[in-house]
């Protein structure tokens, strides 16, 4: 019997921001690899965006890095 694949665990941190209700915004993470401790930071910017697209945007970036099973 063939047992499952290990989950290599990882740690996320994300946050996305932007200036007023309707502006320039940002996003940024930090991808842990708590085996090697590799970190893998990336951000970005947006002209015209808001606050909840630039958290979400944190977030599917970074979890689009994931190349692995993870846990």
């Amino acid at each position: 019997m063939q047992s499952a694949p290990r989950r290599r665990e990882v740690s996320l941190f994300c946050d996305g921001s932007c200036l007023g209700s309707r502006g320039v915004g940002a996003w940024a993470y930090l991808l842990i690899d708590r085996e090697t401790g590799f970190c893998q930071p990336n951000g970005g910017a947006d002209l015209d965006t808001t606050n909840n697209r630039m958290e979400l945007m944190a977030a599917i970036k970074a979890l689009d890095q994931l190349k692995w099973p993870s846990s």
